[in-house]
Parts: C-alpha cells; sequence; structure tokens
C-alpha cells in the first residue's frame, strides 16, 4: 500500500519515470498549508518526456484535492497510465497532462469500476499540437456531482500573453466500457478548442446502455471546427435535461458530426446539436429501433449564417407525432365509456332500450351482481303504477293484470297482502343503470 497524503510528493523532475507497483492499494489524498498532495512527473523543454504508471491490485484513488500531474515539453510522447482493479476520483481530485510542443501524449486508464465524485481527469496544450488523448477501458463508468472527463486547448502560447492564440486542437477522447456508462448532476464529458484548432473527436461505446442525467457530452471550437461524436450502446441511449453537442460558437467552422446506434434512443428535456454559428451545420445519424422523444426536446443541426447540416433518423418503430406523450394518472372507468360513448356522437338525439328479463338482469363490468327477481305464483290481483302502458312482455307469463310499469327499472307495486305469493322486486342499481343510448349516425360504429 503506497499512501501519499498531507501534501506528500512523490516528484520527477528532467525526462523522469515514475512507476509504482501496489499488491494492494495507491492513495494519493488531501493537502498541507495549501500544498496539494501528488504523484508528479515534470519534463522541460527539449528532453525527453516522463510518464507516470501505476498498477495497484485493488485501488487507485485521487481524492480530497490530490493530484496525478504529467507535464510534457517539446517532445512527442508522454503517458500516464493507471491500471486497477477500481480507480476513484473524487472530492476535487484531479489527474491531468499538460502538452507543449510535443503533443502525442496520452492517459490510460484501465479497472473493473472507474468512479468520479467531483473528480477529473483533463489533459491540456497550450502548444501548437494537440492535447493528449484519453483513453477509458472498463466495465462501468460513473460520473456524478460535477464531474469532468476533458480535452482542450489552452489560451496562450507557452511563455506568452493571453492575446497569444494556440494553434492547437482539443485531443480525442476514447471511453469504452463493457456494461454501463452513467452520467449525472451536471458531469460532462467534452473535447474543446479555444484556440485556432479543431476540438477533438469523442468515441464512447457504452456496452449495454449510456444514462444521462443533467449532464453534456460535448465538443466545442470557439474558432474552428467541432469534433465528432460517436455514441453506441447495446440496448439504450436515455438522456433526461441532457445534452449531446458537436457545435461552434464563433468563426467559420462547421459543426462536428454526431452518429448514436443503440437499440433505444429515449430524449426527455434534451437536446441532440451539431449547430455551427457561420459554417456549415454538421450531420446528426441516430440508428435505432425505437426513436422516442419528448415535445421539450431538440435535433438540430442549423447553422447561424451558412449551410444547415443534416439529420438522419432511422427507426422502423416510432410514435406517430414522434413524441412521447405520457399517460395520465387517474385511470377512466370502463363503465363510464359505456353509457356514454355513443350518447355523445349523436349529439343529443338517441334512443333509449330497456332490457327486462324473467330471471335476471345483464351485469356490466364494474356493476353490482343482478338479483334473481321472483316471479311465480303471483296473483292477479298484483298492480303496476306508471307513465306507460306494458302488455304482453315475454318472460312474465304467468303475470295478468300488469299496468303502467314505470321509469327505468324502478317498479312501484301494490299487492294484495293476503296473497302468500309475493312478488319480490328491488332496485339493484341507480337510476338509468338498464338505459343504453345509440348513436343515430352508423359511421361512429354504433348500431341499435
Amino acid at each position: 500500500t503506497l499512501g501519499v497524503t498531507g501534501g506528500g510528493q512523490v516528484t520527477a523532475i528532467g525526462a523522469g519515470v515514475i512507476s509504482i507497483t501496489a499488491a494492494d492499494s495507491v492513495t494519493v489524498s488531501g493537502e498541507f498549508a495549501g500544498s496539494r498532495s501528488r504523484i508528479e512527473s515534470i519534463t522541460p523543454g527539449d528532453a525527453p518526456n516522463g510518464g507516470i504508471s501505476i498498477s495497484a491490485g485493488k485501488n487507485v484513488s485521487v481524492t480530497d484535492r490530490g493530484r496525478i500531474n504529467l507535464e510534457i515539453g517539446d517532445q512527442p510522447g508522454g503517458q500516464i497510465a493507471i491500471d486497477a482493479e477500481s480507480i476513484t476520483i473524487a472530492r476535487e481530485g484531479k489527474v491531468r497532462m499538460d502538452v507543449g510542443n510535443g503533443g502525442g501524449g496520452q492517459v490510460q486508464l484501465t479497472a473493473k469500476t472507474v468512479s468520479l465524485d467531483q473528480g477529473t481527469i483533463q489533459t491540456v496544450t497550450i502548444g501548437d499540437t494537440a492535447a493528449g488523448a484519453i483513453n477509458i477501458d472498463t466495465t462501468n463508468l460513473t460520473l456524478t456531482s460535477g464531474s469532468l472527463i476533458t480535452s482542450e486547448t489552452g489560451e496562450g502560447l507557452p511563455g506568452g500573453g493571453s492575446s497569444q492564440v494556440s494553434s492547437g486542437a482539443g485531443g480525442p477522447i476514447a471511453i469504452t466500457a463493457k456494461d454501463t456508462i452513467q452520467l449525472s448532476g451536471g458531469s460532462k464529458i467534452t473535447s474543446s478548442s479555444l484556440s485556432a484548432g479543431n476540438a477533438g473527436n469523442i468515441h464512447i461505446d457504452a456496452g449495454n446502455q449510456l444514462l444521462m442525467t443533467n449532464s453534456s457530452v460535448t465538443t466545442k471550437a470557439d474558432h474552428a471546427s467541432g469534433g465528432n461524436i460517436d455514441i453506441r450502446a447495446v440496448d439504450r441511449v436515455h438522456l433526461v435535461n441532457s445534452t449531446i453537442s458537436a457545435s461552434v460558437a464563433d468563426g467559420r467552422g462547421g459543426g462536428g458530426n454526431i452518429s448514436i446506434d443503440p437499440q433505444f434512443v429515449i430524449l426527455q428535456n434534451s437536446q441532440i446539436l451539431a449547430q455551427a454559428a457561420q459554417g456549415q451545420g454538421g450531420a446528426i445519424t441516430i440508428t435505432t429501433n425505437l426513436f422516442l422523444a419528448d415535445g421539450n426536446s431538440i435535433v438540430n443541426a442549423d447553422s447561424g449564417s451558412g449551410v444547415n447540416g443534416t439529420i438522419t433518423i432511422q427507426s422502423p418503430n416510432a410514435p406517430i407525432s414522434g413524441q412521447i406523450h405520457p399517460l395520465g394518472k387517474t385511470p377512466l372507468l370502463a363503465t363510464s365509456l359505456l353509457n356514454q360513448q355513443c350518447a355523445s356522437v349523436a349529439g343529443g338525439q338517441f334512443s333509449s332500450f330497456m332490457v327486462a328479463g324473467r330471471d335476471s338482469l345483464p351485469t356490466e363490468p364494474g356493476s353490482w351482481l343482478a338479483s334473481p327477481i321472483a316471479m311465480a305464483g303471483v296473483e292477479p290481483r298484483l298492480k303496476a303504477e306508471g307513465l306507460s302502458r306494458l302488455s304482453g312482455l315475454s318472460g312474465l307469463s304467468g303475470v295478468s293484470g300488469v299496468s303502467d310499469v314505470v321509469r327505468t327499472g324502478l317498479v312501484t307495486h301494490q299487492i294484495d297482502q293476503t296473497n302468500p305469493a309475493l312478488l319480490s322486486l328491488r332496485q339493484i342499481a341507480p337510476a338509468g343503470f338498464l338505459t343504453r343510448s345509440f348513436a343515430v349516425d352508423r359511421s361512429a360504429g354504433c348500431t341499435s
């Protein structure tokens, strides 16, 4: 176990190479009197570039403002290589490479799990060559709490003022995960150019899925062209309040191209952009089995004053409107639809139909269970009073003297109490339960 804490330092200056092998863990954490704990190699001028190699059987952690730094000069090469079971960069911990005019450096992380929690992996060029590359090979990559993976150009040449603009480009970023890549809490993966150089490309192979919440994957150039973004996943790419962008903020450079190829692409209040201020907009290509985007999401390849880019979405399955429509929180009652569907279509002009039977009444979905009606042995002295006259109803055989059945299933009757054969009738549903309304227009699908 190696612990570099409390402002401790492991430093090589002048083409120095630092090689660390630990059976258990390597920890770089904390600071003392303003001096941060660090493992650092610095190569000035034209000397051959140094490097940092760390291998641990379990964990490598860079936390609490700890640093792993590599500064390379005007010669090509130089590498930070970290290999462990897990790599943790948290609480303002940082792994950083500064590139001069030599270029060609890279940061290589290899671990089963790589976790950044308010942590940073960064390559920067202050010369006329591209920033160093960032390569991550893992099973699961997690970025939370504003974590950052970035390759970018500086604003000035070495020894010059900020008015001297570097021509270096942003370096490429390649991330390969076997299972999942997850970004949340304002985290970013970005390759940018603040100079005359183009932004670097970003390639992400997310394994099964890329999940982004309040986060972004971007290439951005202020004065040149945006880099390309290539995202692949077996299952899905799911963006919530997030952005994938290969855009140009100023100048005549064109927007970068964006390619996304999973089984499902889901956008919720999110954006996929390949825009340009004056140059041509980029090309956006989405190849997926199912593309779902809500009404607040945007896919855009416009140009401010140049030629607009192209958008190609190859998806055999998609909503007709191309948008997600969330289901209502309260489900509808099936019985109300049965009662009102045809009546509403008829515009108020509809017929009524009453169903009566000897033994029972029809049961509807969600309604009360029907109650048997005892009719046998009813004497002729039974009287029913109401508004309309019924006679000869089938199912009322053996009943005579029936006069004026009342409204909609509610029968008011008078029975000779001296007769032992009583008729049992009761209301089993609210008024109107037995009434059905049918539309006059048969084209509405309602028949009588």
